[in-house]
């Protein structure tokens, strides 16, 4: 299990473990990152090309997207990548017609992620084959200024992509 928890800010996220060990960050841009597939990638200036980044103890992955449609009115489907280095972890496709759905692909597993959310706490679960194997849900009690989520999956599934799941449900519920 990783303890994810934010202060004022909600662009950094300090990863823990169950007995508060501190094992990563995750950081979110500040503002919004171009698709890779974008035309407008080269004539952005390097500067202006920040990614999500979870830094772990044993290395530093990136978090990019692509974008799988093109609706102007609806909104597009998304595809989010966990990279290290040159590699690609984990895949989500984020299908946002008539219902939002998330489907993660790791190491050809399929997962569905479900929200579960209501007005007052992010709660999501995972589910592989149409069965519940974990969660990711806000812990804090009643403060404003810090959060705590509580990431329970299953221990077979890496940490980086934990988080990244975890990135997930965070993008989908505050931006």
């Amino acid at each position: 299990m990783i303890i994810a928890e934010s202060g004022f800010s909600k662009f950094k996220y300090f990863l823990s473990d169950i007995n508060r060990s501190s094992i990563g960050i995750l950081k979110l841009p500040t503002y919004f990152a171009a698709p890779r597939n974008s035309p407008t990638n080269d004539a952005a200036p390097y500067c202006l090309q920040d990614f999500v980044k979870i830094q772990l103890p044993e290395r530093e992955y990136t978090v990019e997207y692509e974008l799988l449609s093109n609706r102007a009115v609806r909104g597009n489907d998304l595809k989010f990548l966990l990279i290290d280095g040159e590699k690609i972890l984990a895949s989500a496709n984020v299908y946002i017609l008539k219902k939002i759905r998330w489907e993660i692909d790791v190491n050809n597993q399929r997962y569905n992620l479900v929200k579960r959310s209501n007005c007052f706490k992010m709660r999501f679960d995972i589910f592989q084959n149409g069965q519940k194997i974990g969660h990711i849900h806000d812990v804090t009690g009643f403060t404003f200024w810090k959060q705590t989520f509580e990431i329970d999956l299953p221990s077979e599934i890496l940490s980086a992509v934990q988080v990244f799941v975890f990135f997930l449900c965070i993008n989908a519920t505050f931006r």
